[in-house]
């Protein structure tokens, strides 16, 4: 995601100020070294740490900035879009994208790319182990079925799923690793809660562990989801 934002502007002759994630700023610190060792000028791309109110913020109203690029929740880009002046903005912002699945699909193909769109799997090239866990704005975590193939889909959707393992992202067979921190492993356990409550059915899934063991949530499949349920992601 760095790469998106970082190279157009270098290659059209910009400097950049890259503000990082405070939940993951080591991999931008590290992107610093391979910037140094490829031989970019001093000044070319400057990495800030810190919180989004701070460091973020004194971002967006500096005047020698002249463009914006921001990736994440919908709040606060409604924030910078109204902090940010005259200046250009691009906001990339949450949401969840539906996947559509006729009856003329494939379905073992169906299948797969329905699960790895979950996981932002790119071309089936990228190994997922390392992957964001479901943790992508655009993943399709919707997947809308013709009937005349739902318990067929359902079925083969399940038993791949299942395959996944969960466990330590740095072993070579790890499929999905921990959620980012306690909040988003509680925003998670409570949306599961949520959803239970509403009446969708949960096909597969358990409890999730203890954040004393890391903050590890099997994945979870819901059906018969209704459009006004809190669990269906928009």
């Amino acid at each position: 995601m760095i790469a998106w934002k970082v190279a157009p502007a270098l290659a059209c002759g910009n400097t950049v100020v890259l503000k990082t994630a405070e939940q993951t700023p080591l991999s931008a610190l590290y992107l610093c070294t391979l910037i140094q060792k490829a031989g970019f000028p001093a000044g070319a791309v400057n990495v800030l740490s810190g919180f989004g109110k701070i460091a973020g913020a004194a971002i967006v109203r500096h005047p020698g900035i002249d463009k914006i690029a921001f990736t994440g929740s919908t709040a606060v880009g409604k924030e910078i879009a109204r902090t940010a002046g005259l200046k250009k903005v691009t906001l990339e912002l949450g949401g969840k994208s539906p996947n559509i699945v006729f009856e003329d699909a494939d379905i073992e193909q169906a299948v797969k790319w329905s699960h790895n769109g979950m996981y932002f799997r790119v071309m089936d090239v990228v190994n997922t182990r390392f992957y964001n866990m479901g943790q992508v704005c655009s993943a399709t975590t919707r997947i809308y079925v013709q009937d005349s193939i739902k318990d067929k889909f359902i079925k083969a959707f399940a038993e791949y799923t299942q395959s996944n393992k969960v466990g330590n992202p740095f072993d070579e067979d790890t499929y999905q690793g921990p959620q980012i921190s306690q909040r988003q492993f509680e925003r998670i356990t409570e949306y599961i809660k949520v959803g239970k409550e509403e009446g969708a059915k949960l096909l597969m899934g358990e409890k999730p562990k203890s954040p004393d063991n890391g903050y590890f949530i099997q994945p979870h499949i819901f059906t018969d989801v209704k459009p006004n349920m809190r669990v269906l992601p928009l």
